[in-house]
């Protein structure tokens, strides 16, 4: 049976860099700085922005490039905000990594000579070797910790590559990392030894940190300020995700329709993990519809004798993208009572909420509370206080006590937000519910 797989990468957050789009100024800058690492000077860059904006996106298309056009050994590892100050678990993984990926460097299973080489010159310090993950002495690593770049000068004098590239990315958990001063420190010693102990060798050095840390990293010592090349990431424009969503349909041979195209860039604002998640919701909703219904209701149409389809039409593609779990969700959200007129208020400030959202996202992912009252008329300041407090229960929005602040909980609610308010029906609304079969465990335990 052949496989189906939708041309969205099935609606996983991470863009495919060969369908990447947008960033281009970004990629210049970058680019243009790494061809200076082959003549053996050490590049650092770092990428923030707001948290699902793209930021690992564009890493990987960075590192694809490297990987087609430069002999490098690469190595990505992704740190959660917990353990991004602890260097020693950062090291542990790192060098696995760079094992790990140098041993599979070579074709037909063949290991290099400096694979063997280099896992003898640390056989004293190794506690466990499953062929994937390194457990090493901890004496070992706090000696490499105050040493890295030269161990890292040692590491590419035994292999075969031109380079080395190391990417050190951090999961968006919205919540500002508190403290990222041990890890700064740790680059500003590897900067530092590069510079002073004169090692000069082709390595690339590339950082992701969530928007809100990019001062406090980069302020922590001059040498960060004037060696790492800074980039930020944001919303891509409604030309780039018109342009990925369009070039994703026709791969499959679909014709989007000009109206539920522009709903769909404006519903994705910009972010490249939504749009990939509405492409995809779009796709699957339009193949089972179209293999589903007879050709009267059919909402996947073909076009003559042609395979080629058009997908125009609104109510599906809504469907597509409001979830089970979204619509019970925000029912359960703006049902203040049974009085009609006061749950569409409650749509009318969660449409305010999220254009809030969309509108000062790249600067603040954060909001007060004050901001959303000065954008009410005398209706739904009435109900607010009420709303507010189902908000919170809801876990749709947190307050965050460091700044006093508030942010929204998951990105599928932050923009669905605009899309449910606008088109909210109680009745169609019910009507989508009961088409699944599925309950989430959060609903059973709320009900």
């Amino acid at each position: 049976m052949t496989s189906i797989y939708s041309p969205f990468n099935d609606g996983l957050g991470l863009v495919d860099p060969i369908y990447f789009v947008g960033r281009q100024d970004l990629f210049q800058i970058f680019s243009t700085n790494f061809l200076e690492s082959i003549s053996d000077h050490p590049k650092f860059f770092l990428i923030s922005g707001q948290p699902l904006v793209g930021k690992s996106s564009f890493l990987r298309y960075f590192r694809y490039y490297v990987e087609n056009n430069f002999n490098f050994l690469q190595c990505d590892c992704s740190f959660n905000n917990e353990n991004i100050n602890d260097i020693d678990y950062i090291l542990e993984k790192l060098i696995s990594e760079l094992l790990h990926n140098l041993k599979r460097s070579y074709p037909w299973g063949d290991v290099p000579i400096s694979y063997n080489t280099i896992i003898e010159n640390l056989s004293n310090y190794i506690l466990e070797n499953n062929g994937i993950n390194i457990k090493l002495k901890k004496s070992f690593l706090n000696e490499v910790k105050d040493n890295f770049a030269e161990f890292l000068y040692n590491f590419y004098n035994e292999i075969d590559q031109e380079g080395i590239y190391i990417e050190i990315d951090t999961f968006d958990l919205l919540e500002d990392i508190e403290d990222v001063s041990k890890f700064s420190q740790w680059v500003s010693t590897i900067i530092h030894d590069l510079k002073n102990k004169n090692l000069k060798f082709p390595i690339v050095f590339t950082f992701a940190l969530p928007k809100h840390n990019t001062n406090q990293f980069l302020d922590s010592s001059s040498i960060l300020k004037s060696e790492v090349v800074f980039g930020e990431v944001k919303r891509l424009s409604d030309e780039d995700v018109r342009k990925y969503l369009n070039d994703g349909f026709n791969r499959v041979n679909w014709e989007i329709s000009e109206e539920i195209m522009d709903f769909l860039v404006d519903a994705s604002s910009g972010h490249p993990s939504i749009m990939n998640e509405y492409g995809s919701d779009v796709f699957w909703q339009c193949r089972n519809s179209s293999q589903n219904h007879n050709s009267e209701e059919k909402r996947v149409k073909a076009v003559g004798d042609s395979p080629r389809n058009i997908v125009d039409s609104k109510e599906m593609v809504l469907d597509a993208i409001c979830s089970d779990l979204d619509d019970r969700h925000f029912l359960n959200a703006i049902k203040l009572s049974d009085n009609e007129k006061i749950n569409r208020t409650c749509c009318l400030i969660l449409n305010k909420l999220s254009n809030l959202f969309k509108d000062n996202f790249d600067n603040d992912f954060y909001f007060k509370k004050e901001t959303i009252l000065e954008l009410l008329n005398e209706d739904e300041i009435l109900i607010f206080d009420n709303f507010w407090s189902r908000l919170l229960d809801q876990n749709i929005i947190k307050f965050y006590e460091k700044n006093e602040k508030y942010y929204f909980m998951g990105y599928p609610f932050l923009l669905q937000f605009k899309i449910w308010s606008r088109n909210y029906d109680e009745e169609k609304v019910k009507e989508r519910i009961s088409k699944h079969e599925f309950i989430d465990e959060f609903f059973l335990q709320q009900n």
